[in-house]
């Protein structure tokens, strides 16, 4: 043995040594011991082998310090000896809790005691591994959770559809699962996988409740809470931008209604509101997004309070509501708390936006029941109004049907309290809607005899010229009570009741006398005038029929008191007929419709009838006239030419235009345009005769027309009309 190892054994021998050999035993068990809060084995192992290195080096290289690193030397081979062997002994079922209190359970007990560990976490691993065989370890970064719950997702999506069968089982067993707390060992239903995420997340062990909700959203439940939970510690640990990151690589091919509105909250505002109001158009009955939409209106986000904003929160948080009650809103919470809270804000926050924004004031019948109730801003009407008919008012019902775009029947006035459906709750006959006082807009509703609707129009303000023709007519109404008041006055001073009198030139010029009804028939006349005036209106916005069952027969728009557009349905719902409708009034007083822009016509079964285009009710090309079994039957190109087909597809006559050879004028009269003059037009026509022989022939013509009186006139439904009948093309062109 030489002098230099003699040397190493005898420093190895002394009592710093022992002391720093005793701490590398006791760190590494120590190590071992926190592998539950990490793997801190492997990193004493890397730890110890590189200094092991460099002490070894100084060693060799360094004789006049040999003595003082020797012991460090041999207490870093010890360590890095020891946390070795602990770490190559780690496998599956040790690799949580670590070798040592793996094999003595008291190591066991005492982690757990100081709260580092679950009993069941091993069982947990175990089941997770079972099921998915993705979870290699809890400090995965993001990025792995995210191949973990795509590869979970395609494990189980056979058990989706049942587990979505089966929400209101998932709904109650997640309540009773919460109050009885602590984690669920082996869990494999999405309400355990919930209930353990939560619990991690209350702990504070962040990694495995992110492992836990990532295996919740597997089942591709539409609850959106757990996500908003899951989403809260996200922006904590990676900021607005890492969660949107992590959402956007989880739900990548997740086309889910909820899945985007949960992306959309991560955004900051203004984005976040630009892109709640765009999905509110795509989706405008997702109640939780009116709840968040309304936020970024609210102070508590913006920072300040301004009237417009006020506003735009309480239109928010009251659609919010109303959907809710629709029941629309509670179907997107697996923890129902949590939607109770969001209710209770909304409530309360509507209370206060209404005594600062809105005063709402109600007029009664003298029964004590609602009549009007109005929304008031500032004194002066802001918003919506209802109007309510009560037991004793008399409205208009209709009784009858629709048959074929017919009404077979009349509207006729019926006290409230007299109708069969009547259950003592008023009726809503009609809304208004105002702005600064000025009302902008109002819809009146019509009812069947037998409760269903009939019909939803609405109306705006009339224009200048309807109300000047009724002040025309007030003014008139006036002057005649004058008149009657006058003469009733003559009357009585000339004694005209006396016989003798009554053949004298005042009283004669007086009239009849006893003219109080007369007079009480002008003065109401004027009241009914004084009333239409300062509510006068006319037809403008949409309208809607509706057949008994509910469905709707016709719907538009009506223009300036017209109609503008109209679509027909069937008693199945089926589409029958859409156009559009230009209105004309003659000089000669007669108002003309005449089908004006798209028009489409189908068959009972669907089939498209006729597509084309009118212009003033006359049909021009290009357009397509079809048989009922979807082959083409007239048409015409845009060059002119038109060509009839038999139900088979052949050719049975085919018009082309050709230049005249001679000019020859017509003339014409028009309701828009008077006496109109034209010119015949040419054309070569090629035709089958009965023995399938063609035969050409250049001919003159006036330009079809469609536009017939009796046709172009049955353009309003409810009424003896059905649009524009194929029968009627297929005989002008016959």
């Amino acid at each position: 043995m030489s002098a230099g190892n003699t040397e190493f054994i005898r420093n190895a021998m002394s009592k710093e040594l022992i002391f720093t050999m005793g701490f590398s035993v006791v760190a590494s068990f120590i190590s071992d011991f926190l592998q539950p809060l990490a793997n801190i084995t492997f990193y004493i192992l890397i730890l110890s082998a590189a200094l092991s290195a460099l002490f070894l080096l100084l060693y060799l290289i360094k004789k006049d310090i040999r003595k003082k690193f020797s012991k460090y030397l041999m207490a870093s081979i010890t360590l890095m000896v020891l946390s070795g062997f602990l770490y190559s002994a780690q496998d599956e079922s040790n690799s949580s809790k670590g070798v040592l209190a793996a094999n003595f359970p008291a190591l066991g007990n005492l982690q757990q005691d100081l709260g580092m560990l679950e009993k069941d976490i091993a069982e947990i691993k175990e089941s997770t591994l079972r099921t998915e065989q993705l979870v290699e370890s809890i400090a995965e970064d993001s990025k792995e959770n995210i191949k973990q719950t795509k590869e979970l997702t395609e494990t189980i999506k056979d058990s989706n559809e049942v587990i979505a069968n089966k929400l209101d089982e998932i709904n109650d067993s997640f309540q009773e699962i919460s109050k009885l707390g602590g984690i669920i060992a082996d869990p494999k239903r999405p309400e355990e996988f919930y209930n353990n995420a939560r619990v991690y997340e209350d702990r504070g062990d962040y990694l495995n409740a992110r492992r836990m909700y990532n295996q919740y959203f597997a089942f591709k439940l539409d609850y959106i809470d757990p996500h908003l939970r899951y989403q809260t510690f996200l922006k904590v640990q990676e900021g607005r931008a890492g969660a949107r990151e992590v959402y956007n690589s989880i739900f990548i091919n997740d086309n889910r209604v909820t899945i985007e509105y949960l992306k959309i909250v991560l955004y900051n505002a203004p984005t976040r509101t630009q892109l709640l109001k765009e999905f509110i158009q795509r989706n405008n009955e997702f109640a939780p997004a009116y709840y968040e939409l309304s936020k970024d209106y609210s102070p508590s986000r913006t920072g300040q309070e301004s009237l417009s904003n006020r506003k735009l929160e309480l239109e928010n948080l009251e659609k919010f509501i109303e959907l809710n009650n629709e029941g629309k809103f509670i179907r997107y919470f697996l923890d129902k708390s949590m939607a109770a809270d969001w209710l209770k804000y909304a409530e309360e926050r509507i209370s206060i936006l209404n005594s600062g924004l809105n005063e709402v004031k109600e007029t009664y019948f003298n029964d004590g029941s609602i009549s009007l109730r109005t929304n008031y801003r500032n004194g002066i009407r802001e918003g919506e109004e209802f109007e309510y008919a009560g037991k004793n008012d008399v409205i208009k019902v209709y009784d009858g049907v629709i048959v074929d775009h017919v009404s077979r029947g009349r509207e006729i006035p019926f006290k409230v309290k007299d109708l069969d459906w009547y259950d003592g709750n008023n009726i809503l006959i009609r809304k208004n809607f105002y702005e600064e006082g000025e009302l902008k807009k109002s819809e009146d509703l019509t009812y069947y005899l037998s409760g269903e609707i009939f019909r939803y129009e609405a109306f705006t303000p009339a224009s200048e010229e309807v109300v000047s023709n009724l002040e025309s007519k007030l003014d008139t109404a006036k002057w005649r009570l004058k008149n009657e008041k006058d003469d009733a006055m003559d009357y009585k001073i000339n004694d005209c009741d006396d016989w003798d009198n009554r053949g004298s030139m005042e009283c004669m010029m007086a009239g009849g006398g006893m003219n109080d009804f007369t007079i009480q028939s002008i003065e109401k006349e004027i009241k009914d005038l004084q009333n239409e005036i300062s509510n006068a209106r006319e037809k403008t916005g949409q309208y809607k029929f509706f057949y008994k069952d509910g469905q709707i027969e016709d719907e538009g728009t009506n223009e300036n008191g017209e109609k503008k557009s109209y679509t027909f349905f069937s008693k199945e719902g089926m589409l029958e007929e859409r156009g559009n409708i230009k209105n004309y009034f003659s000089i000669l007083g007669t108002d003309f419709r005449y089908l004006h822009g798209p028009y489409e016509r189908y068959y009972k079964n669907g089939q498209l009838m006729i597509k084309g285009t009118f212009e003033e009710g006359e049909l021009i090309a290009p357009y397509k006239v079809f048989y009922e079994s979807g082959d083409v039957f007239l048409e015409k190109d845009a060059q002119g030419i038109y060509k009839k087909y038999n139900s088979s597809g052949v050719l049975l006559l085919e018009v082309v235009p050709i230049k005249c050879k001679t000019e020859k004028k017509y003339q014409t009269a028009s309701n828009s345009k008077g006496l109109e003059v034209g010119f015949y037009k040419c054309f070569k026509l090629v035709r089958m005769n009965k023995n399938g022989e063609k035969i050409e022939e250049d001919i003159s013509i006036r330009p079809f027309l469609t536009n017939s009186r009796s046709s172009s006139s049955c353009l309003t439904p409810t009424f003896a009309c059905e649009g524009i009948s194929p029968n009627l093309l297929k005989n002008f062109f016959d």
